[in-house]
Order: structure tokens, then C-alpha cells, then sequence
């Protein structure tokens, strides 16, 4: 009778075990959505195939909203930092050309990161980084893109007598290459000269940026030289020989640094990106405090703090000044009010002996 009763709760011990991996189950594959991801159309134009990594945040961001914010507009070398940064190992891997899917647990974020091999000069289609919260029947999400390509650009800076940092437009490069250990110079129509009259010449914008956008070159070493600087600058020795590397695939450098790619054609702002690729100009010392050349309006800049005080007839305080001036009035009223309460006090305690 024991052996049987012993049998029974044997039994019924493995049916709740199991019992308890059937609900395990069914509670997890309900928790379980496909969450689908429309890939953009600067990449279903192309017929571009996407390969996105799936990376499941360890937390939730305090500001969900602007942490999707964030990430979209972090480029390539910068998501791939900040996911080396928080060590995330990868959930999974989705590739598509119209469309990606991936099984999400509901209450959970992922992060997508495209994963891509850049060309040189080839414009590719770039799917923004995205940040998913899975919940129950999530609808179809939208994926951002942009055109992405690999150039050479640096820019061009130079400071002031006012000890401003900024960037200079005017400066007038070639790019060269050595061929036998004699330069040549590269011209407007993609060929390449033994003189630099006749070389295509790159001028920088109103922000400082040089950008080749010239013909594809192929693999090798190449060099910008600065042929006439801005207006009131002279040409360093950096500025002769500002190198680039262009490879076969992968990353193009500048001065031996591997540089953002543009996005929609556009490169990062001076302030983004690295010191090596700010060429610097120094002040011409011929050209300082010549005002009739007019030619930079940096050199016209004279500090507030070197300039005498002008008080005419009405005078009026300047900031520093009026604080001063408020300081020493308070102070006297202070006093005086100080006197008076003790005339006053003095006053009424000889009333008070006299009665």
C-alpha cells in the first residue's frame, strides 16, 4: 500500500513539473512580439541590402524621447562607440531590403545599429540608429535614412587678434600626389599636370571647411597644399603638406585621422571634429593693425578691456563702474541709519532718567 501511495505523489510530483513548464512556456512565448522595422527609401531605392545588430538595453533611459533622439543622430564611429562604451553584446542579427523583423519581449528596448562597409566616394544609404520599446502589439515602425560617403575634408582655422579661434574662409588649396618623386597637381577636369597653374583649386567656405569633390581618385597618397591664405594670415608649414589616405575600402584619413563620413553631404561642424584635422593659419605680422587693407575683419577687433574710459559732459557708469558706486551708497545709508538709531536711543534713555 506504501509502495503504491509512494508511486502516486511520484506521479503527481512530474505532472506539476511539467504542468509548470507548459505555463513557463506559454507565458514566454506570449510575451514574445515580431517587431517590424520599414527600412527608408534612400535604401529600397537602391535595393541596398540592410543589416542591422539588435543590441537589448541592460536599463531603460530616464528620457525615453530623447535618448531615441540622441541616438538617430549619432553617426557611424559614434554609435559604435557608445555600444563599446555600455559593452552590449547583440541580441540578434536582421538583414532586409524593404523591410526587418526581430522577436522582441515585451517591456523591453533594443537598439538597432546598421552595420556597414564604406567605399570610398560611394554614396551608400544609411539607416539611422533606432531605439524600440516592444509592447503588446506593436505596430510597424518607420526607419529613418540618410545618404552617407566617405571624402576628404579638414578645416581651415586660424585666431585673431582678439584670441578667437575660428574658422577662415579664402583659402585657396591644390591637392598633389608624387609620381617618380615629381609632384602633380590634380585639374578641374579630373587629370593630373606638372604645374600648379593649372591645378583645380579648393577653397574653403565661410565656416573654414575644405571638401574634395572632385572625380573618385584611386588608392593611395595624396597631399592638400595651401597655395594663398586668407587675408591677413600667413601659410604654415602644416598647411603645405595636409595628408590623405585613401584606401581601397574602408575609412578615408586626414593628417593620418580617420574622419566622420557626410551625411545627406554634409560634413561634421569644426567643433566635431578631431584637432588633426584643423588646419591652423597664423596672423600675418606685416598685416597687424592695418586697417586700409580691410581684408579680415578679425584684424579689426580691439579688446573692450584696452580701451580707455571716454566720460564726456553726461556721464554714465558703465557696469563695473555703477556696481561700485551702488556698493559704497549702500554702505553710507547704512551708517547713517546706524547714527541716527543711536542719537535716538541716546535720546529717549536721557528722557527716561530725567522724569
Amino acid at each position: 500500500m506504501m509502495r503504491w501511495r509512494s508511486l502516486i505523489f511520484s506521479c503527481f510530483i512530474v505532472l506539476l513539473t511539467l504542468l509548470g513548464m507548459l505555463v513557463s512556456e506559454s507565458r514566454t512565448s506570449f510575451a514574445a512580439e515580431i517587431v517590424r522595422i520599414r527600412l527608408p527609401e534612400v535604401t529600397r531605392a537602391r535595393g541596398q541590402p540592410v543589416t542591422m545588430k539588435v543590441y537589448q538595453l541592460a536599463h531603460q533611459p530616464g528620457d525615453w524621447r530623447r535618448f531615441q533622439y540622441q541616438v538617430a543622430a549619432m553617426p557611424p564611429s559614434l554609435i559604435q562607440g557608445y555600444v563599446k562604451q555600455e559593452e552590449m553584446e547583440p541580441h540578434t542579427s536582421v538583414s532586409g531590403t524593404t523591410e526587418l523583423q526581430f522577436a522582441g519581449e515585451v517591456g523591453q528596448t533594443y537598439l538597432l545599429v546598421q552595420q556597414l562597409k564604406l567605399r570610398p566616394f560611394v554614396i551608400l544609404g544609411w539607416v539611422q540608429p533606432l531605439a524600440v520599446k516592444v509592447t503588446n502589439h506593436i505596430a510597424t515602425l518607420e526607419a529613418k535614412g540618410t545618404t552617407i560617403q566617405e571624402k576628404p575634408y579638414f578645416y581651415k582655422v586660424g585666431v585673431s587678434i582678439s584670441g578667437t579661434t575660428q574658422g577662415l574662409s579664402g583659402a585657396q588649396f591644390v591637392l598633389t600626389r608624387k609620381v617618380a618623386e615629381q609632384n602633380q597637381y590634380l585639374t578641374a577636369d579630373g587629370n593630373w599636370s606638372g604645374s600648379v597653374k593649372t591645378a583645380q583649386q579648393f577653397i574653403s567656405d565661410v565656416t573654414g571647411l575644405i571638401r574634395y569633390d572632385g572625380v573618385s581618385l584611386p588608392a593611395g597618397n595624396y597631399e592638400f597644399q595651401e597655395v594663398k591664405p586668407p587675408a591677413g594670415y600667413r601659410i604654415t608649414d602644416a598647411a603645405k603638406h595636409v595628408t590623405v589616405h585613401i584606401p581601397e575600402t574602408g575609412k578615408i584619413t586626414v593628417q593620418s585621422t580617420a574622419l566622420e563620413p557626410l551625411l545627406a553631404g554634409q560634413a561634421p561642424s569644426m567643433e566635431n571634429v578631431p584637432q588633426s584635422a584643423r588646419i591652423f593659419n597664423d596672423l600675418d605680422a606685416d598685416s597687424q593693425g592695418d586697417k586700409s587693407k580691410g581684408s579680415d575683419s578679425s584684424l579689426a577687433i580691439i579688446s573692450q578691456r584696452n580701451q580707455p574710459k571716454r566720460h564726456g559732459p553726461l556721464w554714465l557708469p558703465q557696469t563695473g563702474e555703477a556696481q561700485a558706486i551702488l556698493a559704497v551708497i549702500g554702505g553710507l545709508m547704512i551708517l547713517i541709519a546706524i547714527v541716527i538709531l543711536k542719537h535716538l536711543r541716546n535720546t529717549y534713555t536721557s528722557n527716561n532718567k530725567e522724569r
